[in-house]
């Protein structure tokens, strides 16, 4: 049987194909390899905290040898954080970032970290609640058993108190304003303790309801003044400074498990860079954005010592409320905090 031969016009179109379908191949086996996260958090698109997240992600990116592609989903697009940390339990998404407190529904002991007054400065904060505070055996476990890994915690500002109608000077002051709550035992316990009604509101949420007068006061940090707008509604802030906000970055259990060995232990290891910059970020920018304040004509009360000591004083029962809401767990994290050097 004779062979045929191809005209030299049907031989190059033919080699023409053959070759757009290697490299069409060779891009689809290329795009088979690199595995896509997503990294959710109510953190303000833009803000401090999303951009020190941001750098984590390509951190992430680059030790996995390019084999990760983490995408990012900030400003509570996604939802709030509780919601959005159940979808990390999920698999839904693979990376979450949110305050501690957030991660109560699984961790219940979490909550200890916002005891008022646990540190009392910065460098107080750096030497107990370190980047790897969440590593203990109880805590670990715990997290792992409801589908996520910790990664780290760092410190994102110090909550203190903001008000429209009136100024809050001591504790006394707080009695039957409408105080934004976070959606925790904790936080909802010290607003009542200390006479407000606490009023749970999401973060995404916070603005629009101060707008519309449903809330009266609320605790953020500064920098969550800004990045929300609502410094725009506010009169005054007092720097009451009564708890050091937490942030813990967590990863699904399942999606990490899949990594190398060696990619675990770089993104384990990239924690340590996160944390301490959050930490330098955060707490340089308070005085900053604090004189910022004053500039958009916000009236800001520095509590005096005697102040100073009144709020520590009204707010002391609430070291046994965490450690009772904690259990073990918050037992755990509290020994770590107090066995600090």
């Amino acid at each position: 049987m004779r062979s045929r031969v191809l005209a030299p016009r049907a031989l190059r179109r033919a080699l023409c194909l053959f070759a757009l379908g290697c490299v069409v191949l060779a891009r689809t086996s290329g795009a088979a390899d690199v595995t896509e996260w997503r990294m959710t958090s109510v953190a303000p698109d833009g803000s401090p905290s999303a951009q020190l997240l941001a750098e984590l992600a390509r951190s992430f990116e680059r030790v996995s040898g390019s084999r990760l592609r983490v995408k990012l989903r900030f400003g509570g697009v996604l939802g709030d954080e509780i919601t959005t940390f159940r979808d990390c339990q999920m698999g839904r998404v693979q990376l979450w970032a949110g305050s501690a407190s957030a991660t109560e529904g699984a961790v219940p002991g979490v909550t200890v970290l916002d005891t008022p007054y646990l540190v009392s400065d910065l460098a107080g904060y750096q030497s107990g609640i370190r980047p790897d505070i969440l590593d203990g055996p109880l805590t670990k476990s715990a997290f792992r058993a409801h589908g996520v890994v910790p990664l780290a915690a760092g410190f994102v500002g110090w909550r203190s108190i903001s008000t429209r109608e009136k100024p809050v000077r001591v504790p006394a002051d707080l009695r039957g304003l409408r105080m934004r709550a976070l959606p925790s035992p904790l936080h909802t316990a010290l607003w009542r303790h200390l006479g407000a009604v606490p009023k749970v509101t999401a973060l995404t949420e916070v603005l629009s309801t101060f707008r519309e007068k449903l809330v009266d006061a609320v605790d953020l940090q500064v920098v969550y003044l800004f990045a929300t707008s609502l410094v725009e509604q506010i009169r005054y802030h007092t720097r009451s400074s009564h708890m050091a906000q937490t942030a813990a970055v967590v990863v699904n259990r399942d999606a990490f498990g899949r990594l190398s060995r060696r990619a675990q232990a770089e993104i384990l290891r990239l924690r340590l860079d996160w944390a301490a910059r959050s930490n330098q970020v955060h707490g340089k920018l308070e005085d900053e954005l604090v004189d910022a304040l004053r500039g958009q004509g916000v009236q800001v009360i520095e509590p005096g010592e005697a102040e100073r000591a009144a709020w520590r004083q009204a707010t002391a029962p609430l070291a046994a409320t965490a450690l009772r809401l904690g259990g073990p767990v918050g037992a755990e994290l509290i020994k770590a905090v107090r066995s600090a050097p």
